[in-house]
């Protein structure tokens, strides 16, 4: 497999013709490195289009927990003159199921289907727009408990009642 491969498209009728899978970066367009200066965000999308089986590389993002906010801005591409993303179910499986066939791990993970190991998460809308957030989250088939520090002092002063500040908080 090829990870990374910020130029693939330029070779990628030669990739496909290998069926050599990769683990390409996300959305980068601008050259790191002389090495990199056919760098575009249209890399996957183009790859993908030639037949490259294609999977978004997480461990390249700043932020992976954002990786499905990078598969949405694949799908956007598509709205960009002479841009070249993916549709929703191809960018889905570029960061679900793609990666599991990558590994070895293909019908096994990435999927829903009987016998496949049960991770599951459900959003709160298309989990590839920005605003969505895990409501459930099912691993092994059990209910993880979504809690955390930060949804505690959420709720905690989520109503909180201020008529009974001190005079210090009076301006």
């Amino acid at each position: 497999m090829l990870v990374g491969a910020t130029e693939g498209w330029l070779v990628a009728g030669e990739i496909a013709a290998a069926k050599v899978p990769v683990i390409a970066n996300g959305l980068n367009d601008l050259p790191e490195t002389f090495e990199q200066l056919g760098a575009t965000q249209s890399n996957a999308g183009r790859m993908m289009r030639a037949g490259v089986k294609v999977a978004i590389n997480a461990a390249s993002l700043q932020n992976p927990r954002r990786l499905q906010q990078v598969a949405g801005n694949l799908v956007a591409l598509n709205r960009m003159p002479g841009a070249a993303g993916m549709s929703w179910g191809q960018a889905f499986a570029a960061i679900s199921s793609v990666p599991a066939e990558i590994s070895g791990m293909g019908g096994k993970a990435g999927v829903l289907k009987p016998g496949a190991l049960g991770d599951v998460v459900i959003w709160s809308e298309d989990p590839l727009e920005a605003g969505a957030v895990p409501t459930q989250v099912f691993i092994g088939g059990i209910r993880q408990d979504l809690t955390s520090h930060q949804s505690r002092l959420r709720d905690r002063y989520k109503d909180l009642d201020e008529s009974q500040r001190p005079e210090a908080y009076d301006w």
